[in-house]
């Protein structure tokens, strides 16, 4: 199930996708999918009819995090962001959906 976020018309916000946490050496996290010491190597953020200000790694390359703006009222968007890991012997890849409905 994606996450669901309202954001108002004319609004720059931030958004977290979160792959580790919890467990793994951080008590806000959101998930427990990276393995300890596992980190995002790479990533890719994609979205159609809104716009990506900004896009970065964050906490210690186990999130990415997006900035967000545009899009038409009522409508709602999905922001997906793909990455690969460190993983050995070989790298992991994940997906994850967040909807951005437009208020």
């Amino acid at each position: 199930m994606a996450n669901y976020f309202e954001q108002r018309l004319g609004s720059i916000l931030d958004y977290s996708f979160d792959w580790a946490g919890k467990t793994n050496n951080n008590p806000v996290g959101n998930s427990d999918w990276l393995e300890n010491g596992e980190i995002i190597s790479s990533f890719v953020v994609s979205a159609s009819g809104i716009t990506i200000e900004d896009e970065y790694l964050s906490n210690n390359n186990t999130s990415v995090i997006i900035w967000v703006s545009g899009g038409e009222k009522f409508q709602t968007y999905d922001v997906t962001c793909s990455i690969t890991t460190n993983s050995n012997p070989v790298a992991r890849k994940d997906s994850r959906t967040m909807k951005i409905k437009i208020i």
